[in-house]
């Protein structure tokens, strides 16, 4: 990578666009990432979350800002506050990690010819007036899709570019800057696992693990790993159990089932496990626990000691559908499968153990029957249940357990 100025320079931004049109603004956006005013800067991270990498879609513009902000991060004005004492290389840190994140949610496509450079001039000069997205020429000319796929190709091929960028960043004195940069080097190094870099990287990971005292960082240490497809099982052993836990993520097999299992019969302690919440789990690492369980098709037999503990302590809402609702498709797979939306499948004439144990969990915890709380009746209504805590309890009273 050049120097950054000299990239921005020499980048024909007016024929890129990002989320809200033709990408004109994003190099005063790229210089105020080291403005001396905090306003600026502040401002500048929110075009790169904004427009150039907007809800995790990639832009045209969006490898030629990854080459800038790659070689602009050893720039010492990024270890100026964004806010309280974080410096704004975490941020920017965390804008590649997301970059990253989002190449490996999208399979590579396949290439596609270039547009001429007079089919790119007419489409910037439609996407200058298409203000509401409904110029067929503008945000509706197929250009568009085959512009973003280029730009998907381009930035894949910039991993081991960005992953030698963000290594120094791995033995960084700031945790913070070390956190963003430890997840950073994971989304881009699963793109380039194989790689010099790639392979460079997972051994600066596995001496931090050597050497790190601190959860937080630990656990994203073996995450990271993991994502680099590097064997974690090693961990399985790790005197903390939220590290354990991590690897158990990552790992086949019933000893690591057995961990994730174990945990989630203490979900409260689960969410208070990390001070700062490696970003592989953007919510409770309880909802991850219960996702891989379920992932790997695990039994509702082999999941009770859990489900019975998730239940007692979870509420509706969200909680509804990412964790007991799950929990009742687990229980009631048949009825699940035959739900069609508005319309609650029959229940069962007969109970097992399991599934009697579940439903008495549920009409235990009075928490989830509010009847205005949409999330619990979808999740009742998918395996036929009542929205009446009653009238489960009379179902309950009524259906014999085999």
């Amino acid at each position: 990578m050049s120097g950054w100025d000299e990239v921005l320079r020499a980048t024909h931004w007016g024929r890129l666009f990002h989320a809200y049109g033709v990408a004109d603004d994003t190099p005063e956006h790229l210089r105020n990432l080291v403005s001396a005013r905090a306003a600026r800067r502040k401002a500048a991270l929110e075009h790169l979350d904004s427009a150039v990498l907007h809800q995790g879609t990639i832009y045209s513009v969006t490898p030629a800002a990854v080459q800038v902000v790659t070689a602009l991060l050893r720039d010492p004005a990024l270890r100026q506050p964004v806010h309280k004492d974080t410096p704004a290389v975490a941020p920017v840190i965390a804008f590649l990690g997301n970059v990253g994140a989002s190449l490996n949610e999208v399979p590579a496509p396949d290439p596609s010819p270039a547009p001429s450079e007079a089919e790119l001039d007419e489409l910037i000069l439609h996407l200058r007036d298409d203000e509401d997205g409904e110029d067929e020429l503008g945000w509706g000319s197929d250009l568009i899709s085959t512009l973003m796929c280029q730009a998907v190709l381009a930035l894949r091929g910039m991993a081991p570019a960005v992953l030698d960028a963000i290594a120094p960043f791995l033995s960084d004195d700031a945790f913070g800057v070390r956190e963003e940069a430890i997840n950073a080097a994971a989304q881009w190094g699963a793109i380039a696992a194989s790689s010099a870099s790639g392979q460079a990287i997972a051994r600066i990971l596995r001496e931090r693990l050597d050497i790190s005292p601190d959860r937080d960082e630990r656990a994203g240490l073996v995450l990271a790993l993991g994502k680099l497809d590097q064997d974690v099982s090693a961990w399985l052993d790790d005197p903390d159990e939220a590290v354990r836990a991590c690897a158990a993520l990552l790992t086949a097999g019933d000893r690591a089932t057995d961990i994730l299992i174990v945990a989630l019969t203490q979900p409260a302690k689960v969410n208070a496990w990390f001070a700062r919440r490696p970003p592989y789990f953007p919510m409770h690492a309880r909802f991850a626990l219960l996702g891989e369980l379920i992932d790997r098709n695990v039994s509702i037999a082999q999941l009770l000691p859990a489900a019975l503990a998730l239940i007692a302590e979870t509420k509706g809402g969200l909680q509804a559908t990412l964790e007991w609702g799950r929990l009742l498709v687990v229980a009631f797979p048949g009825e699940a499968a035959a739900f069609t939306p508005g319309k609650r499948p029959p229940l069962p004439a007969h109970l097992t153990g399991d599934q009697h144990a579940v439903l008495r969990a549920l009409t235990a915890n009075q928490g989830l029957w509010d009847p205005r709380d949409g999330n619990a009746n979808l999740a009742r209504m998918t395996v036929g249940l009542p929205d009446s805590r009653d009238e489960v309890l009379a179902y309950l009273a009524a259906t014999p357990v085999l």
